[in-house]
């Protein structure tokens, strides 16, 4: 679902061409009316690697084909982001070891950075977005950036590890850079320059 969404959109961004949106905007709309009832059941571990994948797939959708929705279409998918959005922040929040200390480094990089590309979609339209990623930044700063890559560079767990670490670390800083101007690829150098000296 993310991918194909995801893909559209990229098409119609690069290419303008009607067809595409057209996909791109079906696609997020029934993304967004099946799994909105993620919202309803309490989040876990188990859910949580795909849910906040999906997050991040509406909320580059959200961006990417903003300028041309409808305002109904906007706020559909805008309430399924902040509702299903608001329950995984909240897991998060009363259980900071999710994203920090202790946690499962891929899949903290991962969610973590999820939850961060959906919370600059939605920064100055919904004022709980900046809570979100207030969180995001500080588990990237304080946890994932130091400690989610070896001081070598690689992921403990394997390469195929390090490839997703890698890629969601980077849609994450990539957007914060553009959105807010905060450059957390300075502070990841740091980080590892910081390790290869111990």
């Amino acid at each position: 679902d993310m991918a194909v969404m995801e893909h559209l959109a990229f098409a119609y961004a690069y290419s303008g061409e009607a067809r595409y949106f057209e996909g791109a905007r079906e696609w997020t709309l029934a993304c967004c009316r099946v799994w909105s009832r993620e919202a309803e059941g309490e989040p876990d571990l188990n859910k949580a690697y795909a849910v906040t994948r999906l997050l991040k797939g509406l909320a580059v959708c959200y961006d990417l084909l903003y300028q041309n929705l409808l305002e109904g279409d906007r706020a559909e998918i805008r309430d399924t982001l902040v509702s299903i959005g608001r329950k995984y922040y909240e897991m998060y929040h009363q259980q900071p070891g999710l994203l920090g200390k202790d946690a499962n480094k891929h899949h903290a990089s991962l969610e973590a950075s999820c939850l961060g590309v959906t919370a600059l979609a939605l920064l100055g339209e919904v004022p709980e977005a900046q809570d979100w990623l207030d969180l995001v930044i500080a588990s990237h700063t304080d946890y994932l950036l130091p400690h989610a890559l070896t001081p070598s560079g690689t992921q403990e767990q394997s390469s195929n590890y390090w490839a997703s670490t890698m890629q969601y670390r980077i849609f994450f800083m990539d957007a914060l850079r553009r959105v807010t101007g905060q450059d957390l690829f300075k502070d990841c150098l740091l980080y590892t320059s910081d390790a290869a000296d111990e």
